[in-house]
């Protein structure tokens, strides 16, 4: 809906809204800081950094990878 002008926002109250989210979202996952969001609506919303997720795999902990290698925040069905 954003990518589509379907949100009457301004850019800062966009970021501050992303900011927010970010936030709580690394409450949630403790030790993973590289989370981002991804704007282009092809593909998924919620990313970790390329490195985070090497470093969270050699610890053990598995987190699903798109194309590009960026580990990504997503149910698995």
């Amino acid at each position: 809906m954003q990518c589509n002008g379907a949100i009457n926002e301004t850019e800062e109250e966009t970021e501050a809204k992303d900011k927010k989210t970010l936030s709580r979202l690394k409450q949630l996952l403790p030790g993973v800081t590289d989370i981002f969001i991804n704007g282009d609506p092809r593909g998924f919303a919620l990313k970790i950094n390329i490195e985070a997720t090497r470093i969270l795999r050699n610890k053990g902990i598995y987190i699903e990878t798109d194309w590009g290698g960026y580990g990504i925040l997503a149910p698995k069905f």
